[in-house]
């Protein structure tokens, strides 16, 4: 089964959004380009993915979930999940690409000085300069020539791209955690929940979810299909070294953390059907 058929263009571009016209648009365009129109354009009475049917629906394939109500957003577009004690909550992304995207693309350094400075400005000011064709081979050769990266990192980022938004990178959430200085991914997040010495408000309020809801964090992990993003049954894996910097890691770094992510996505999607 192509996961990313089934579950990027089906579940989250298609079934989310009833404007036919939109989704059209989508399907012709490169990942790259469809991934900042899609972030930059917005359909109107379209929900958050977190609070999508598809997003919902993909917790209730799952036996641990399959029993939790789903209930619909009060004054606003979509739906969440109500635990058996109560609590409601969303589904989220696992790992975004936006903060991955750009400080692989160096984007400081050839959009950020032209747009403004909310990231919607700097998603605009890249739909008018990306290309939009269906091109691989031309659209590898924009993303060298304007990050300076060789063209297998920019292979390896389109592949993350095109798992970004499917089953296997959403997850039910208490609350989100703050990415900071770190690239977004589940992986930092498991470290606010695995590391007792860490007592945010937000650490806190996951590690009771977790002890309330799955009993033990180990159960957690099972549940959720998380075994990828842990060394032992206590440790969570750091996909990314931490004492390499954004701003100076080079094209190798970038390969290993995006096949990283994309393998682990493929692999919990493929999970999640058995």
């Amino acid at each position: 089964m192509d996961i990313r058929e089934t579950y990027q263009y089906k579940n989250i571009w298609r079934e989310l959004c009833s404007d036919t016209d939109y989704v059209k648009k989508l399907k012709n365009y490169n990942i790259l380009y469809r991934t900042i129109y899609f972030a930059a354009n917005f359909p109107s009475g379209m929900p958050d993915l977190e609070y999508s049917d598809a997003a919902v629906d993909a917790y209730q394939k799952m036996t641990f979930y399959n029993s939790w109500e789903i209930v619909n957003l009060k004054g606003s577009y979509g739906k969440r999940l109500k635990t058996p004690d109560g609590t409601i909550i969303a589904t989220d992304l696992m790992t975004g690409w936006w903060i991955p995207f750009r400080y692989f693309m160096r984007l400081e350094t050839w959009v950020f000085p032209k747009a403004g400075k909310s990231r919607k400005h700097y998603l605009c000011e890249l739909a008018k300069i990306c290309p939009k064709e269906a091109n691989e081979k031309a659209l590898l050769s924009w993303m060298h020539k304007n990050s300076g990266r060789n063209k297998k990192s920019c292979k390896e980022l389109l592949k993350f791209l095109s798992v970004v938004y499917t089953e296997g990178n959403i997850i039910p959430i208490i609350t989100n955690f703050k990415p900071g200085r770190s690239l977004d991914g589940w992986d930092t997040k498991m470290m606010n929940i695995f590391d007792d010495n860490i007592n945010t408000a937000q650490a806190l309020a996951w590690r009771k979810y977790v002890t309330d809801i799955f009993g033990s964090k180990e159960n957690f992990i099972e549940e959720n299909l998380l075994s990828a993003y842990m060394m032992d049954r206590n440790t969570p894996k750091r996909i990314w070294n931490p004492e390499i910097s954004y701003e100076s890691a080079s094209d190798q770094n970038w390969i290993s953390y995006f096949n990283t992510m994309t393998t682990n996505i493929r692999e919990r999607a493929k999970a999640s059907l058995k």
